[in-house]
């Protein structure tokens, strides 16, 4: 997804126009930080949309990376050990209980 965001927002061409609803006091905020950054108000508008896809995205991904590792992890992956011997040690350090597997 990251690369089709780069495409995405690489894509100068801004033929397709949208309408949002602001209030008075969103709009004036927007104004101001637009007009302090130089930019329009669609550019400022454009921008803080994509950093939240990415900030989205990323998150996504983090997620993703963890689950793969848990999963992972209890087919052939050495998240948690390579021995038994390296397992039953970082389960004894985690849960602090007694091995039930020796």
């Amino acid at each position: 997804m990251k690369n089709k965001l780069g495409k995405i927002t690489n894509n100068k061409n801004y033929s397709v126009r949208t309408q949002i609803s602001l209030s008075p006091n969103l709009k004036m905020y927007i104004d101001r930080q637009a007009d302090f950054m130089g930019i329009s108000m669609s550019a400022y508008i454009r921008g803080v949309l994509v950093e939240k896809i990415k900030r989205q995205e990323a998150d996504i991904d983090t997620k993703k990376n963890i689950v793969n590792r848990f999963v992972g992890a209890g087919s052939g992956n050495n998240a948690w050990g390579k021995t038994k011997t390296s397992v039953l040690k970082w389960q004894k350090e985690i849960r602090k209980d007694k091995d039930v597997y020796s």
